[in-house]
């Protein structure tokens, strides 16, 4: 039996620039086409504050998995209690949407020994003052004590690298 292909799409952007909402309005949109989307946060896949390294090389390794047999799973890092989940979770689809900082590096693709694993990137960018007010908006806590390590670790990424790459928003 022949299997559906696989696309693999990366959003990217520094932190409250939109990905997820940009990754719901595409998987919806997706969805609608009749298309199975699988849409996995980078996020859930950095151990902390000052593990962005690692959640891009987990999600480059999940990205290999997917693109393989279309599925894959992760233990998701618990931000509440500081700790990767004891529980596994597991996706599969047509479609795999990739939102977070480093989704589109080189640094991820390299992770997936692939460096065509990405169909198509969207780079996102937002001012630093929309960031800021979308991020007290949707985050409860505040973390800007790490806002500067987390952003220092998503520049120290490589880009500007992708055939298939957009890049939408306002800029600075």
């Amino acid at each position: 039996m022949l299997q559906p292909p696989r696309a693999i799409i990366a959003i990217d952007g520094a932190t409250g620039v939109g990905k997820s909402t940009i990754a719901a309005a595409l998987a919806a949109q997706l969805r609608s086409s009749g298309l199975t989307v699988v849409i996995l946060s980078l996020d859930l896949l950095s151990y902390g504050w000052h593990d962005l390294a690692g959640g891009v090389r987990r999600g480059g390794e999940c990205a290999a998995r997917f693109r393989a047999d279309g599925r894959f799973d992760y233990q998701p890092y618990d931000w509440h209690l500081g700790r990767v989940s004891d529980e596994r979770v597991s996706a599969a689809g047509q479609v795999l949407i990739l939102d977070g900082c480093g989704a589109a590096s080189r640094e991820f693709a390299a992770a997936a020994a692939d460096p065509a694993i990405l169909d198509a990137a969207i780079i996102a960018r937002a001012s630093v003052a929309t960031r800021t007010r979308r991020i007290s908006q949707r985050d409860a806590y505040d973390w800007s004590d790490m806002r500067e390590a987390w952003e220092s670790q998503h520049e120290a990424l490589s880009y500007g690298w992708l055939p298939n790459l957009i890049v939408i928003g306002e800029d600075d």
